[in-house]
Order: structure tokens, then sequence, then C-alpha cells
């Protein structure tokens, strides 16, 4: 009798003992899911198109920072002292450019950050000076010579970058307090929000701005903004409501494989991440490298994957380029990804469309 109970003690242990494995396996298992699984996950294979333009009408040099709204892209590419191209999707042909650069009057210093707000909005930020210039995209295609619905010096704090959001804008800088700063329509300081990941607190401002520099974009109605970190995994993704500004979810798992001496000085184990971001209303779609920095030294860098969320920063999939991309932009309603590439072998730009 003795011996029979022992039995059922040890058959009952071997059950709980397999029920635990089980269960460690499944905790460890969803606590990894969910993490940057999706870094490694294989996204669908999308193939780039050229965009053909004739060179005598429109001639593409290097261009940057593309946006497209409305059937027309809009990219910085300095050509004959004008700052801004703007070409036409479906007739290929370059509209006009536009923005004498310069520092003059109404004229601009390079680089610059394009981005839209509404459906028809573009903001053009020159950071050197804070200047912020917005157009009506009926305005660019209609008139010989834009003007801007808003030019005037906004940020006396200089921030790096700033997108459109609720009640005002959000931007990335050098600032001793927080990460972002918020403001208001006339460009004052409403809030000082954030914190930055890994060592970033224990840093001063210079070192975490260079170290946890990133990715800024934001969703067409304010409502949302997310900030992808190019030199770490770091994601995040916040929503805007009324006054108060949400951490929706973050991810992130591995820190940055470097440190800041006036310059950012990185190992050649650094995994590149975030390079260029684009929100639109359903999703925020994040260009990311994965190489390792030892990979790309001295060249410029972008990447060959494309991962979307949706602005509560679930995962919903992912993309894999035949190409290297270094800036892009999307049009949801035609399911298509626009982004400017380079050749391997001749090393010239273009801009390419991707059907989704």
């Amino acid at each position: 009798m003795i011996l029979f109970i022992k039995s059922i003690n040890v058959k009952r242990m071997k059950k709980l003992m397999t029920f635990l494995a089980v269960i460690s396996f499944l905790f460890y298992s969803c606590n990894q899911k969910g993490k940057d699984d999706f870094l490694v996950l294989k996204g669908k294979m999308i193939y780039h198109e050229s965009i053909e333009t004739d060179e005598s009408e429109c001639l593409i040099g290097k261009p940057s920072e593309i946006i497209y709204c409305n059937s027309y892209l809009l990219f910085s590419d300095p050509y004959e002292g004008k700052a801004i191209t703007v070409l036409n999707v479906n007739t290929r042909q370059c509209v006009r450019r536009f923005l004498n650069i310069g520092q003059g009057p109404g004229e601009v210093i390079l680089p610059l950050k394009l981005s839209l707000s509404g459906d028809k909005y573009v903001n053009i930020f020159q950071y050197q000076t804070g200047r912020l210039y917005t157009y009506d995209i009926n305005d660019i295609i209609n008139s010989a010579s834009p003007a801007p619905i808003l030019a005037q010096y906004l940020f006396a704090d200089r921030p790096a970058n700033i997108v459109k959001t609720a009640n005002g804008f959000t931007g990335i800088g050098m600032f001793e307090d927080g990460r972002y700063r918020l403001y208001d329509e006339t460009g004052k300081i409403s809030q000082a929000i954030g914190n930055y990941p890994f060592r970033g607190n224990s840093m001063n401002q210079l070192d975490r701005f260079f170290l946890y520099q990133g990715v800024l974009c934001a969703s067409p109605d304010g409502k949302h903004f997310a900030f992808g970190t190019s030199y770490c995994d770091n994601i995040e993704f916040y929503r805007i409501e009324k006054d108060t500004v949400l951490l929706v979810k973050k991810y992130e798992t591995y820190d940055v494989d470097g440190n800041f001496n006036q310059v950012v000085l990185l190992s050649d184990e650094c995994v590149m991440a975030y390079k260029g971001a684009c929100g639109t209303s359903r999703y925020c779609y994040m260009l990311y490298s994965g190489k390792k920095f030892g990979e790309q030294r001295r060249r410029s860098t972008g990447g060959e994957k494309i991962i979307v969320f949706d602005w509560k920063g679930t995962y919903i999939r992912s993309f894999e380029s035949d190409q290297t991309i270094f800036w892009f932009s999307v049009d949801e309603k035609d399911s298509t990804i626009y982004a400017v590439t380079r050749d391997a072998k001749e090393g010239s730009f273009s801009i390419v469309r991707y059907n989704l």
C-alpha cells in the first residue's frame, strides 16, 4: 500500500514537473514575443519600379526627405538655386522647383526636414534657424511662386526636427529636460515629456541627443506620434488627448554600442536601427537597417526592411525591399511606397515605387 502511494506521488510529481516546464516555456515565449521579434521576421518581398523622368525637364541629383501628397512627390534636391522639387507621379513630369537657397529674406539654408499635416499641408522645417514654412499643396501645384501660409521664427530652442501634432507641434532636440518638446501654434514651449532609454538619463543633453537620435513622424490628424532611435532598437508610440500626452507602447532590447565625444563613436558591432519614418492615418511605417556599423562605415546608411505598426504600437507586418532605401513616403490609398534608392553599381540615386 505504501509503495502504491509512493508510485502515485512520483507520477504526480512527473506530471507537475512537465506542466511547470510547459508553463515556463510558454511564459518565456510570450515574453520574447512582442519585444523585437518583428526585426528578425522575414517580411514580404517588394520589388522596385523605376520612375523614369525626362532629364531635360526634371534632372534628379541626390533627392532626400521625400514626401507624398495627393499624387505629387516633394523632395529636397538642390538644383539651380532651388531647394524643393515637385514631381507629378502620374505624368512623371516636374511641376516646379521652388524655395531659393541662400541666407536672405525668404531663402533657406540646407538641409531641410519635410513633413505633412492634414491631407494637403506641407511643412518645411529649417532647423539651423528654427524657421518653419507651411504650404498648401494646391498653391504649390498651381502657383508659379508658391507662398507659405506660415513662415516665421517659431522655435527659439532650435529643435532638430518637428512634426505637426494636435494643438501645435512636437519636436526633438538637445533639451535639458525631457526627450520631446511640445509647442503651441506660436512655437511657445508648452510641455517637456519623455525619458531617454538605457544610459540616456545619466548623460548630458549633448550625449543623450546624439547617441539616441532618430526619426520622428506623426499621424495626419496629429493625435499620434512615434519616434524610432537610429543606433538602438528603442521605438516609442504616443497618443495626444487634449493637453495630455500618453506613452502607449515602447519596444527596446539593445542599447547603443558606442559613445559621444564631439562626434558619435560607434563600435563596429553596433546594430543600426531606424533610419526613416512615415505616418499615415492608419499606420506608422519605420525603415529599419539591422546592419552592423562596421558593415557600413563611412557610407550613407539606409535599410531594406519597412516595418508597419498601428498607432497603438502593435506590429502589423513588414516588407523587404530589393534595394537599399534611404528616404521613403507612403500612398496608403494606392498601397504604394515611393522611395529614394541608389544603384549599387553606378552609385546614382533614383526615385522608385513599390506596390505593396
